[in-house]
C-alpha cells in the first residue's frame, strides 16, 4: 500500500513538471497560419505576367535598307531579339497579299489575295489571326490602327477596334494613346510613308529620301516604344514587340519575284530573349535573274565550241517568270533581227516561247503547243534537239510541244567577226533587248537525247555517274555562283558566261520540280503563328493548313 500511495505521488509531481515546460515552450513557438487566398506558398517566384504583342508594320521596307537606315529605335530592340534582314515574302508582293500572309500564316495560293482590292479572299478557310484570338481568348482587345485603310477593312474586321490614320503621324499619334490610356493586348500598326517614298524615288538603300522616310518611320516607332515601356502596369506585363514589312521594291515598284522585291525583314523583341540573327544557310544555292528592267542584266560568252562541228545539238534550261515581253531570247548565237539570220535562238514568244533555226539561206520556226504558259512564277524545264541531218523538236517539262524538218542546213555558227559567241538574255549585238526571268542549268549536248530522258530528267541539278549523256555535255552552267559576276562552266572547259552588270543573287527557295527548299530563313508567314503562340493560342498547324512556323526560344 505504501509503494503505491508514493508512486501515485511521483506521477502527480512528474505530470505537473511536464504541463509547466510544455507552456514555457508553447510561449515561444511559431505557430503556422493559412496561407491568404491570393499568396502562393509554395514558390517564391513572381505572379505571371500578362503576355501582350505590339506589332509596328512598315509598308514597302526592303530588309537590307533598314539594316542600314539611321533606325536608332528599332536597332535599339535587336539586343533582345529572334531577327532577320534577310527574311522573305513570296510574289505577288504587292500589299493585300503580303499583309494578308502575315495575320493568316498561309501563302496567297490558299488565302487567295492575289492584288490589292481583296476580290478573291478566301479568310473563310484561312482566317486571320484576330479570328483566332476572338474564338479562343472572347475577352481579348485586339486593336488595328492603320495608315492604309484596306487592312482594316478586309483582314483584320475580327479585330475589336480598328482605326484609320489619315496618315502616318495620325496612325503615330492613335497608337501612342491607345498604349497610354486603354488596355491592348494585342495592338497592329500599319505606317506608308516608306512605300510611298520607294514608289517616288526608288526602293533603295542608296536612295536618301528612301532612307530618309525609314528613319522618320523610326522616330514614330520610338515614341510608340516610349508610351509601351510607360505604361503603368507595364512591370506586369509580358510585351512582344514585332517589327517587319509586306514586302521590298525594285527600281520604283514592287510586284514581282525579284529577291529586292522578296526581301522583307522580322523583329521578334522581348526583354528577356537573348539576341539571334537568323542567317541563311551558308550553302543555299543562290540564283540570278536576268532582268530588262531596272539592272539590264544579261550573261554572255565571248568563245565556245565551234557547233557546226557537230550535227547534233540539245540545249535544255530551267526558267522562272511572272511574265515575259517582246519576243527576247532565252538563249542564242545569233542576230535576232532577223530570223533568216544564221543561228539559233529559244526566246520568248508572248508568255510562252518558240525556237528558230537558219543557216542564212532557209529558216524554220517552231512554236510551243498545247503546254501552259512560262508566266505563273513556277520552274519550267525548256528542252530543244537540233538534229541538223532531221528534226528539230522541242519539249516543255518533259513533253513534246513541237517538231520541223530542217535535215540540209548548213553552217549555224554565228559571223566569224562577232565578238559574242552565246549570250542570255540578249542577241550577240546586244542591242537587241531584254526581258525578266531567272534562268538556271543550263547545259549544252553535242547529241540529241532521247524522249524517255528528256521526259526523266527536269528536275536534276546534278551530272549523275551513270549518266548515260555525261560524256557528250559541252558545257553546263547551274547559275548557282551566289558572288561574283560570271556564270561557271562546270565542265571545266572555262567557257564562263560573263555577266553585263555587277549581279544581285538570291536564294533558291524552290527546286526545279517547285518543291519548296527548307532554308534556315525567317518567312513572312511564319509572323502570324509566332504570335499565337506567344499569346497563349493551341496552335493547330495541320487543322488551320498553316505554311509557316513559330520562332519562339
Amino acid at each position: 500500500m505504501r509503494h503505491g500511495r508514493t508512486f501515485r505521488i511521483l506521477w502527480i509531481i512528474m505530470a505537473g513538471l511536464l504541463a509547466l515546460q510544455t507552456a514555457c515552450n508553447k510561449k515561444n513557438a511559431i505557430t503556422p497560419t493559412l496561407p491568404d487566398d491570393n499568396t502562393d506558398t509554395l514558390t517564391t517566384s513572381e505572379p505571371q505576367k500578362v503576355r501582350k504583342v505590339l506589332i509596328i508594320g512598315i509598308d514597302g521596307c526592303r530588309g537590307d535598307a533598314l539594316k542600314m537606315a539611321d533606325a536608332p529605335n528599332i536597332h535599339g530592340l535587336i539586343p533582345n531579339a529572334i531577327y532577320s534582314f534577310d527574311a522573305v515574302t513570296r510574289a505577288p508582293t504587292i500589299s493585300g497579299p503580303g499583309w494578308s500572309s502575315m495575320l493568316t500564316g498561309v501563302w496567297s495560293d490558299k488565302h487567295q489575295v492575289l492584288n490589292n482590292d481583296f476580290s478573291t479572299a478566301n479568310y473563310t478557310n484561312y482566317p486571320s489571326l484576330y479570328k483566332f484570338l476572338k474564338i479562343q481568348k472572347p475577352g481579348i482587345q485586339s486593336v488595328s490602327i492603320c495608315a492604309w485603310s484596306p487592312i482594316n477593312q478586309y483582314l483584320a474586321v475580327d479585330a475589336a477596334i480598328r482605326i484609320n490614320g489619315a496618315n502616318d503621324a495620325a496612325v503615330k499619334d492613335s497608337s501612342v494613346a491607345r498604349l497610354r490610356n486603354s488596355n491592348p493586348d494585342i495592338l497592329f500598326i500599319h505606317f506608308d510613308d516608306v512605300d510611298a517614298a520607294g514608289h517616288n524615288y526608288g526602293y533603295d538603300p542608296m536612295e536618301p529620301r528612301y532612307m530618309n522616310a525609314i528613319h522618320k518611320t523610326d522616330a514614330y516607332a520610338g515614341e510608340i516604344l516610349t508610351a509601351l515601356r510607360s505604361r503603368k502596369d507595364f512591370e506586369k506585363e509580358d510585351w512582344l514587340v514585332v517589327v517587319s514589312t509586306d514586302h521590298g521594291g525594285r527600281g520604283t515598284s514592287h510586284g514581282g519575284d525579284s529577291f529586292t522585291e522578296k526581301n522583307i525583314f522580322a523583329i521578334f523583341h522581348n526583354k528577356t530573349f537573348s539576341s539571334k540573327e537568323i542567317l541563311p544557310d551558308p550553302d543555299a544555292l543562290k540564283v540570278l535573274e536576268l532582268s530588262g528592267g531596272g539592272l539590264g542584266q544579261y550573261a554572255y560568252l565571248t568563245a565556245f565550241h565551234d557547233v557546226d562541228n557537230y550535227n547534233a545539238l540539245t540545249i535544255r534550261f530551267q526558267v522562272k517568270t511572272s511574265g515575259l515581253s517582246g519576243d527576247i531570247p532565252f538563249i542564242t548565237n545569233k542576230d535576232w533581227y532577223s530570223g533568216m539570220n544564221r543561228g539559233f535562238v529559244v526566246n520568248i514568244k508572248g508568255q510562252s516561247w518558240k525556237a528558230n533555226i537558219s543557216d542564212g539561206n532557209r529558216r524554220i520556226d517552231i512554236d510551243a503547243l498545247n503546254v501552259p504558259d512560262l508566266n505563273d512564277r513556277r520552274w519550267h524545264t525548256l528542252t530543244t534537239v537540233i538534229n541538223r541531218s532531221g528534226d528539230m523538236t522541242i519539249f516543255q517539262d518533259g513533253v513534246l510541244c513541237g517538231s520541223a524538218d530542217i535535215s540540209g542546213l548548213t553552217t549555224i555558227r554565228p559571223p566569224e567577226d562577232t565578238r559574242i559567241k552565246l549570250v542570255m538574255n540578249e542577241d550577240i549585238t546586244e542591242i537587241y533587248g531584254r526581258s525578266n526571268f531567272t534562268m538556271a542549268n543550263i547545259k549544252i549536248w553535242d547529241t540529241t537525247l532521247s524522249e524517255s530522258y528528256i521526259a526523266a530528267d527536269i528536275c536534276d541539278t546534278v551530272v549523275k555517274n551513270d549518266d548515260p549523256y555525261k560524256d557528250r555535255i559541252l558545257g553546263w552552267w547551274t547559275c548557282f555562283d551566289g558572288a561574283g559576276n560570271v556564270f561557271k562552266d562546270r565542265t571545266g572547259s572555262g567557257y564562263d558566261f560573263q555577266l553585263g552588270t555587277s549581279p544581285e543573287w538570291s536564294m533558291l527557295q524552290r527546286d526545279f520540280c517547285n518543291v519548296d527548299i527548307p532554308l534556315n530563313r525567317i518567312a513572312m508567314v511564319d509572323i502570324m503563328p509566332t504570335i499565337a503562340g506567344w499569346m497563349g493560342l493551341q496552335v493547330d498547324y495541320v487543322a488551320w493548313k498553316l505554311d509557316g512556323q513559330s520562332w519562339l526560344p
